[in-house]
């Protein structure tokens, strides 16, 4: 159902070597339908910031998570495609991003758990 995941914006900084640090996140969750209503996709906006430390630490990342639905079946918008597909969009953006802190030789961030119930 993913087809494609965007990184739209990627900042990190941590100017701290301690394993464990106290942060403030706050994430949005944004439904976005193309111009083209006719297309078969639509996406999540997944917006996560976090710091903490005395700006030790923080993390800054947007990604677009675009979901494909089959030919003929009329998309999934609006809140209800947040409700349906918010769970999947998040852990979509901690993968990708966790994708980029290995591929930078950083160990990987244990992001909040979220209850989307």
């Amino acid at each position: 159902m993913i087809e494609k995941v965007d990184c739209l914006k990627l900042h990190y900084a941590c100017n701290e070597a301690r394993q464990e640090l106290m942060l403030e996140s706050k994430i949005q969750f944004t439904a976005q339908t193309p111009k083209d209503t006719s297309r078969t996709e639509r996406a999540i906006l997944v917006d996560f910031h976090a710091e903490g430390d005395d700006g030790r630490f923080m993390l800054d990342c947007v990604c677009r998570v675009i979901f494909s639905f089959p030919e003929g079946e009329p998309p999934i918008e609006g809140q209800m495609l947040l409700n349906r597909y918010q769970a999947e969009a998040y852990a979509a953006m901690q993968q990708r991003f966790n994708g980029a802190m290995t591929a930078i030789g950083q160990a990987p961030i244990d992001f909040p758990e979220i209850s989307f119930q």
